[in-house]
């Protein structure tokens, strides 16, 4: 078992992604909290099975094989668990001593909240922003990787922006992004926005849902990575 679950933890860990879900809580003014975050436990659990079938030359049914990988999980971690670090901490003295990037990283922080109840381990950052020029650039270093370390820093360049004209909310992403990150099939990309007023409009080819201050959408994670689809949108609101 404590193989089956180091195994597990490495797979925690991995910068594979079956999922990523970025959360933006806009104020009025610019500012507010940004989060983007991966539950790692399918790719745990992926990888937990793959290793009970070499192991044990297990044949049976895959539906009981998962529910078993699920279950090693969850015993050996509290219902509801989580813990966080300083970006700034895993960062090398280079990067600290170079005033920007010391400042963007003390907006970061590194987290992991564990619950049951939902089937999720969620891995990633969460950061505080003042503007939304703050706001884009910390989604620039850590959107499409939110399980990046922050040893080395270079300064992203101004290739999307988000920006607030006459109660309207306008992102575009100015150049497609083409990462060499790994990404389970059918992966998927969400942005969640929770907005200051209650929403009118929304101008989006992968809109999910929009319910009062909340708009989601969702988009193949693949597709984004390589530049197919973009992330563009508008949100009016009243």
């Amino acid at each position: 078992m404590k193989h089956l679950l180091f195994v597990a933890f490495l797979a925690m860990f991995t910068n594979s992604y079956d999922n990523i879900t970025e959360e933006i809580y806009l104020n009025e003014d610019g500012s507010g909290k940004y989060n983007v975050y991966t539950n790692k436990v399918p790719a745990m659990k992926l990888a937990i099975m793959e290793r009970f079938r070499k192991e044990n030359n297990y044949q049976g049914e895959e539906i009981l094989l998962e529910k078993m990988a699920e279950t090693k999980i969850w015993e050996e971690n509290s219902e509801n668990f989580s813990y966080s670090t300083a970006a700034k901490q895993d960062a090398s003295k280079e990067v600290l001593q170079h005033p920007a990037k010391r400042n963007l990283l003390a907006n970061i922080i590194n987290f992991t909240v564990g619950n049951k109840q939902m089937n999720s381990i969620n891995t990633g950052v969460m950061c505080k922003f003042k503007s939304l020029e703050e706001l884009n650039l910390l989604m620039q270093l850590t959107r499409l990787d939110p399980l990046r370390d922050f040893k080395s820093l270079e300064l992203p360049t101004q290739n999307q922006g988000m920006e607030i004209i006459d109660n309207k909310l306008v992102f575009n992403t100015k150049t497609t992004a083409n990462l060499d990150i790994k990404v389970a099939p059918n992966a998927t990309f969400k942005t969640v926005l929770y907005l200051p007023k209650k929403v009118k409009k929304v101008k989006s080819k992968f809109l999910s849902s929009k319910k009062d201050q909340v708009v989601t959408m969702e988009y193949n994670l693949a597709d984004v990575l390589s530049g197919k689809v973009n992330t563009d949108f508008e949100i009016k609101w009243k």
